[in-house]
């Protein structure tokens, strides 16, 4: 895919191939988290736009960029955070592909810090929406990224030293591929795994383990028996909560999530389970739902301030989502006063793999369990050790005084930054082999199931093996079980991603 982007006759065509294959690398685990070669197209696109810029900025602002903000979910509470607990600075906020229902209280944040909020029409080209932010970035001392991994419009906004004003990358998608190593004056990570990754096999030096900024206040203000009371939850019954997107949950190999409720369950059949995030029409949690009917809950999406709070307050402990764990769904578990356990060892922050709540086997996650949920003593001395990692790591003050060092440390003056492509010979990495578990796809899918955009890639990958014949099968056979795209029967291609 890096050559075929080469092998494009102009800048638009190569833009066209660098976004496919930044979208396949961040939907497809490759092992590679950066690079040149996709990165240049839209670096060139960006110098042949020449824009007028104003020069004067106001001082102690900042604008944080966001591809989408969403109600639930931690990327959207990061940002919000952020705000919060830099108070000293105007904080505005640009959004430039919102389809999701858009979280009110991001707006209010931003309005109460002295910002303004800026919503980029979605149906607008990539390129006008890189030349409005760019316009608009001018304005601020600072600018934040908090976009998509294969968002390329931050690269064509700021992919020019025209623009002058200091971007920060915020990684909040460190397992993985992403656009803007180029234009990024500052990485900033929030975990060691990451930081690790961003200057081994991102060639980046300047960056900084930043962390993700907390609440200052407990999340919960609500008690166990409140929230079981207003929940219709018995208060004999022994509860177990869980949250996470829904990939974090698919079950890839022994012990996936399946494993686990129902082991649980076996040795507790009034065990209920209350879990969030997930999509509860996929085959594993329906084949779930039909053995445990009377123990399985499952949510969609919890509204984060009225209903989330009290399925929380309600658990007696929080199970974190595998095979891939959470980041903030276990802060919010701590800081409820809830003990958390964890398989995850290799993916988590830094207070949470030094802690007693990583199990280190299946075996070890499942006495842990049980003795939480029958010793009361060792469930608070759980979550004591938790907290006093968090609290020491990750406290708001800390994070406030690590940011407000980023910040003086950013250099006067944006630049573009050079980095190399990975070696081949370098080992994989353990967090690819990780992420790997929870992105391919784990079980078979009925044909009625299947999207045109999951058999583009299934043609892709064949197309990288050169079997020109399945392709062509694979080609006419979804052709003809998908009416609407029988003009192309004859001539379908994979050049620019269309079948």
């Amino acid at each position: 895919m890096v050559k075929d982007i080469a092998e494009g006759r102009s800048v638009a065509e190569r833009c066209v191939r660098a976004q496919e294959a930044a979208t396949y690398a961040v939907t497809h685990v490759t092992d590679v988290f950066s690079s040149a070669e996709v990165e240049k197209p839209f670096i060139e696109l960006a110098q042949s736009i020449h824009v007028p810029l104003e020069e004067s900025f106001q001082r102690g602002s900042v604008l944080h960029v966001l591809t989408e903000a969403y109600t639930s979910g931690g990327h959207t509470r990061c940002v919000e955070r952020w705000i919060v607990h830099m108070a000293e600075h105007h904080h505005s906020c640009a959004v430039l592909n919102q389809k999701a229902p858009f979280p009110q209280q991001l707006r209010e944040i931003v309005e109460r810090s002295g910002g303004r909020m800026f919503m980029e029409n979605p149906s607008l080209k990539t390129v006008q929406k890189a030349v409005n932010l760019r316009k608009l970035a001018a304005l601020f001392e600072y600018v934040v990224l908090h976009i998509h991994m294969d968002d390329p419009t931050a690269l064509i906004a700021f992919g020019t030293e025209e623009f002058h004003r200091p971007v920060v990358f915020f990684n909040h998608a460190d397992h993985i591929f992403w656009l803007g190593v180029s234009i990024a004056d500052s990485v900033a990570d929030f975990r060691s795994v990451g930081h690790d990754i961003t200057k081994k096999r991102r060639g980046v030096s300047h960056s900084v383990v930043l962390g993700i900024p907390l609440e200052d206040s407990n999340t919960l203000s609500v008690s166990q028996e409140e929230a079981r009371e207003k929940l219709g939850i018995n208060r004999e019954y022994k509860v177990i909560y869980s949250g996470g997107q829904s990939a974090k949950y698919l079950p890839i190999g022994y012990p996936s999530f399946y494993d686990i409720i129902s082991d649980l369950i076996h040795h507790e059949p009034n065990l209920q389970f209350y879990i969030a995030g997930i999509n509860p029409e996929q085959s594993f949690w329906l084949k779930l739902m039909k053995k445990f009917p009377c123990n399985l809950h499952l949510f969609h999406v919890l509204n984060y301030d009225t209903e989330y709070p009290f399925y929380l307050a309600a658990a007696d402990l929080v199970i974190d989502s595998w095979p891939a764990g959470g980041g903030t769904a276990a802060i919010d578990a701590v800081k409820a006063g809830k003990p958390i356990l964890t398989l995850d060892r290799e993916q988590q922050l830094d207070y949470l793999t030094q802690s007693e709540g990583v199990c280190n086997s299946y075996s070890e996650l499942l006495h842990k369990a049980h003795q939480v949920l029958h010793d009361a003593k060792y469930a608070r001395e759980l979550h004591s050790d938790i907290q006093k990692r968090l609290v020491a790591e990750m406290s708001p003050e800390h994070w406030r005084q690590r940011c407000l060092t980023l910040f003086s440390e950013l250099p006067p003056k944006h630049s573009l930054h050079s980095l190399s492509s990975p070696c081949c010979k370098v080992p994989i990495s353990s967090v690819s082999l990780r992420t790997y578990r929870w992105v391919t796809v784990p079980y078979k899918v009925k044909l009625k199931e299947v999207k045109m955009k999951d058999i583009r890639r299934w043609l892709i990958q064949i197309h990288l093996k050169k079997d020109h014949k399945i392709i062509r099968l694979l080609g006419l056979y979804f052709v003809k079980i998908n009416k609407k795209y029988d003009e192309r029967t004859e001539n379908y291609t994979l050049r620019g991603g269309e079948m």
